[in-house]
């Protein structure tokens, strides 16, 4: 709204371009980009990104609630002062390009609601993320090692509702990822699932987590029928515990002040 309501004014002056919910089932031309710093296309009906606009001066694009399939390798290719990137309910995007790396400046990611399973190793380049959201990727999502650990200056990471699909090492997944977070300096809002007590230990025994949750998902919890989280009091700033498909539960133990607990079936 404050995009459209500028560009309104004084869109020349401003440089933003506004076209949300314009029923677009292409990106605008080329030639429009040029110059243009901030852009939303959200709630469109766009379905390929196949073109490669030369917009150096873009700092922010919303792509969010389209009908996104295919993202070409040379989309990115001359957007490389891009700070803002928002994929969020393209339920038919099933992987990033590799040239995505080439977003050097990228400090935020939303890739939320997205069929996408795996992450490309090549986001090891985006050294400047700041917040990475990979929330409710119901099809599940593998992590390459390294990845998350790389991101130096992140400061937000929330994963509610995304699983890692690799089920065979899941253990394995889970704890390197912890110990991934756990080198996170600027860490400060963190949301996450997890399917095990083992997982859940894991978390737990990381200190420095503690003081950065912000919501924690319980999510399948096999034969479970007594669920001990009283651990959770430790977690300072713990706003919500999602209970969700633990079905042969029939006791939870916890205590909170401030954290409510939601369940779903």
């Amino acid at each position: 709204m404050c995009l459209w309501i500028a560009c309104r004014l004084d869109a020349h002056k401003w440089k933003f371009l506004v076209q949300a919910g314009y029923q677009l089932s292409r990106i605008p031309e080329v030639g429009k980009w040029r110059g243009i710093r901030r852009m939303s296309l959200m709630q469109n009906k766009i379905e390929i990104l196949n073109e490669s606009p030369n917009c150096p001066d873009l700092q922010t694009l919303f792509l969010n609630q389209n009908q996104l399939k295919v993202i070409h390798n040379e989309f990115f290719q001359f957007m490389s002062g891009l700070k803002v990137l928002c994929f969020r309910a393209n339920r038919g995007i099933k992987e990033l390009p590799v040239g995505i790396s080439k977003l050097v400046y990228l400090e935020y990611i939303d890739l939320s609601y997205t069929g996408i399973r795996q992450l490309p190793a090549e986001l090891n380049a985006l050294e400047n993320l700041k917040c990475l959201k990979l929330e409710y990727l119901l099809d599940g999502i593998k992590i390459p090692r390294g990845l998350i650990s790389g991101f130096l200056k992140l400061q937000m990471l929330r994963m509610i509702g995304s699983f890692l699909f690799d089920e065979s090492a899941v253990e394995d997944n889970n704890e390197c990822l912890v110990e991934e977070m756990k080198s996170l300096d600027h860490l400060n809002e963190l949301s996450v699932s997890v399917t095990s007590d083992f997982a859940l230990e894991r978390i737990l025994s990381a200190e420095m987590l503690h003081t950065c949750n912000d919501q924690i998902g319980l999510h399948t919890f096999k034969g479970s029928k007594q669920l001990n989280i009283l651990s959770l009091v430790n977690f300072k700033c713990l706003n919500y515990i999602q209970l969700s498909k633990c079905e042969r539960l029939e006791e939870v133990c916890w205590k909170s002040r401030t954290a409510k607990m939601l369940f779903e079936k």
